[in-house]
């Protein structure tokens, strides 16, 4: 069994458990390191922080809105092919 003192934990290596493992022991993440282990979805300046946490809201709601079309679409397919059948 593999313990705390079988690895460097100074030393980011990159791989998910190490990762883990310094969250959980409460190291300190830079922008850029939480960024390039995609624990966050960008970085910005706070002068456009608004405006781009906006953009993104809309992307979100647009996605959900499709997804639900989607569904809605898949549900009236199925009732469609159950009402023609024998």
């Amino acid at each position: 069994m593999r313990g705390l003192g079988r690895r460097n934990h100074a030393k980011f290596s990159g791989s998910p458990d190490q990762i883990a493992t310094e969250m959980a022991l409460g190291y300190r993440f830079t922008a850029d390191k939480s960024y390039n282990i995609l624990f966050l979805n960008g970085i910005t300046e706070p002068e456009t922080l608004i405006d781009k946490a906006f953009r993104m809201g809309i992307v979100f709601l647009l996605y959900r809105l499709l997804q639900e079309s989607i569904e809605s679409v898949h549900d009236v397919t199925n009732e469609a092919i159950n009402l023609t059948r024998p």
